[in-house]
């Protein structure tokens, strides 16, 4: 999907519609792959006010990913509300407004975009993960693991012998 942009410049006031469904290939991003198992749903307008275009829309999709604890697979509901505003008069531009100097605006960019903007730093299939155990690699979800609990840190472990009783 994509809007032409000279098109909306030659109105100065003008709004135009937008809805649609859409497929999106899965992509990497930083080594994790995102894999969108529902097409994505957009309803929006496009808005101009002279020289400014505003983009307001809704977004939904499901993704799926890895979770950063245990490595497992995932699904995830998206719901995002994007509003953006671009122009092509260099003298409008500041961190608000997006300079543009193409003819049209890939609203799929603008979508992936927004969904790794709204990422967490961890993505985590449950907030009461128990991950992976540090010795044997066990999801401790799943499976309980015999090694032993003690966790010392290595740089410590002279130290602990000072509180052992003879």
């Amino acid at each position: 999907m994509k809007i032409e942009f000279n098109d909306l410049f030659k109105r100065k006031n003008f709004t135009k519609d937008l809805e649609g469904t859409f497929t999106m290939e899965s992509f990497l991003y930083e080594g994790d792959e995102i894999v969108f198992k529902s097409p994505v749903k957009a309803k929006g307008k496009a808005s101009v006010l002279e020289d400014i275009i505003q983009l307001d829309m809704e977004v939904s999709a499901v993704i799926e990913l890895t979770c950063t604890r245990c490595l497992d697979r995932y699904t995830s509901n998206i719901n995002l509300n994007i509003f953006e505003e671009y122009t092509n008069d260099s003298q409008k531009e500041n961190e608000d407004i997006i300079f543009i100097t193409e003819e049209y605006l890939d609203i799929k960019k603008v979508i992936t975009d927004n969904i790794l903007l709204s990422l967490p730093i961890k993505k985590l299939c449950s907030n009461d993960c128990k991950g992976l155990c540090q010795n044997c690699g066990a999801n401790l979800n799943r499976n309980t693991c015999n090694c032993p609990q003690e966790d010392v840190d290595i740089r410590m472990a002279k130290l602990k012998n000072l509180f052992l009783s003879d």
